[in-house]
């Protein structure tokens, strides 16, 4: 677990590898599914689909019901237009993500939140990939160091920003980001990035809770 807590952000992080869970822990995990969720999860095709949906919903209602202090049973969601999970009082904000095996939970007690988490694969030509949904600028950017890890961060900051918007890359395309040496800013909005365990990528996007 994370916390990210400055004059900006507030905010966990947590993360759970699901390589570590064996096929009955699934089993035991799916009774904290409601009805919509679990057939939700029986229409998945692939079998690891299914395993993250059950892990990561699961682990996101034990982490709420903790800090809420309510019973798991009591934890229900809402969704946005573009199926984005909320709880309808408010009461705390919060965003899922995962990539290969490792789930990762953003959760804002002040803000809207959006995360990503990415794998980051060594062996994939990254350059001609830039020009779907990066700027110039921000392609330039990665160039001036030729390094897959800015590569990573801009990708995932750019998904994490769509996630705390709430809108998908067909109602906005990609937010552009703005270069300022070497951070990267978008308006109106507090970004965090890092690398974990040197192997993913993770990024988060949520609005400032300073107070002046």
């Amino acid at each position: 677990m994370e916390r990210i807590n400055n004059s900006y952000i507030n905010c966990l992080l947590l993360t759970l590898y699901i390589s570590d869970l064996s096929y009955n822990d699934y089993k035991v995990l799916s009774v904290f599914l409601n009805n919509e969720e679990y057939y939700k999860c029986k229409k998945f095709s692939n079998l690891e689909h299914s395993k993250k949906f059950i892990i990561s919903r699961v682990f996101l209602k034990f982490a709420l019901a903790s800090m809420l202090q309510k019973d798991i049973s009591s934890i229900h969601f809402s969704y946005g237009p573009n199926g984005k999970p909320y709880l309808s009082d408010g009461s705390v904000f919060f965003n899922i993500s995962h990539s290969k095996d490792l789930c990762l939970i953003g959760i804002s007690f002040t803000n809207e939140i959006g995360v990503d988490i990415e794998f980051i694969d060594e062996t994939i030509d990254y350059l001609p990939l830039l020009s779907f949904f990066a700027s110039q600028e921000e392609i330039a950017w990665v160039l001036e160091k030729n390094s897959i890890k800015r590569f990573y961060k801009i990708w995932t900051l750019k998904e994490s920003i769509l996630k705390y918007t709430g809108q998908g890359i067909s109602d906005a395309g990609f937010p552009e980001l703005f270069v300022n040496k070497k951070t990267l800013l978008y308006p109106n909005t507090i970004t965090h990035s890092f690398i974990k365990a040197e192997k993913y990528a993770i990024s988060l996007c949520t609005g400032s809770c300073r107070t002046t």
